[in-house]
């Protein structure tokens, strides 16, 4: 008796553990999703300026965004996770300077895309552990039942 009390108590603290490993990476995907949004929106950004500069490359002249606030604030946005891009913020690009820009601003694309793919191959793994804890619990469950049915049919047969 005191085996089987013991068994049930393994399979408990073991199912617990999944639990609290399924908890805990239900906790992680939400939190790489989020960085995914992030990320996602840093590209935005990136893209939205890039349009605009080539735009101006493409009609040889400057790219001024001195009265467009909404580009001003992708350009902050911008300058938080890639500073070296401008080192300040600008607002105005002279003719001169849009090659420059847009090739460091393409290194920032590909950091950004960079980052979404490891996100994105966590976020996989995430899900792929999940399924693991669940496929592991339900086991635990069928063999604590199957256990359980065995002790019933000794029990009834006496």
């Amino acid at each position: 008796m005191t085996q089987s009390i013991s068994g049930y108590n393994l399979a408990l603290e073991s199912l617990q553990a999944q639990e609290k490993a399924f908890d805990f990476t239900e906790h992680k995907i939400g939190q790489l999703i989020k960085d995914l949004e992030s990320c996602n929106e840093r590209n935005r950004d990136l893209q939205d300026l890039i349009a605009s500069l080539t735009r101006a490359r493409k009609e040889k002249k400057k790219a001024d965004f001195s009265e467009d606030i909404a580009m001003q604030n992708a350009i902050d946005r911008i300058h938080e996770f890639a500073p070296r891009v401008f080192g300040t913020p600008v607002y105005i690009f002279e003719f001169e300077e849009l090659e420059t820009t847009l090739t460091l601003l393409d290194t920032s694309v590909k950091d950004q895309v960079s980052k979404i793919n490891e996100i994105t191959m966590y976020i996989n793994q995430a899900y792929v552990d999940r399924l693991q804890y669940t496929e592991n619990a339900q086991k635990m469950l069928d063999t604590l039942m199957r256990h359980n049915d065995s002790i019933i049919s000794k029990t009834a047969a006496r």
